[in-house]
């Protein structure tokens, strides 16, 4: 099972933005993958979704919230090998739902 969060990346975030400034940027980041994920559950075109999951992985790779984005990137392989987004997008954008909500108890 991948690691939910990399505490190395997490504290070398932190020796560079501060002690003081790793919750606002854990609450932002928790703030915007919500909205992410909820204009992912939207009807949104194929371009818009490889955009979403895109920065999706890059935000929370920068975190080291490891496990939500290798699961964005899976999204991001689905849509490069799939003409449209098919039901396993969904399922995968489920899964980043959940990963989120771990993420989110975890960090908080």
């Amino acid at each position: 099972m991948t690691r939910l969060i990399d505490k190395e990346v997490l504290l070398d975030l932190q020796s560079q933005i501060g002690q003081n400034m790793l919750p606002l940027i854990v609450q932002t980041f928790i703030s915007e993958g919500d909205k992410y994920l909820s204009m992912l559950r939207g009807d949104i075109s194929r371009s818009e979704l490889q955009k979403l999951s895109h920065a999706l992985k890059s935000s929370a790779a920068s975190l080291g919230a490891i496990q939500l984005s290798q699961e964005a990137q899976r999204i991001d392989d689905l849509l490069d090998t799939e003409m449209n987004a098919s039901p396993d997008s969904q399922r995968l954008i489920s899964l980043l739902d959940a990963s989120l909500i771990a993420l989110r108890t975890y960090l908080v």
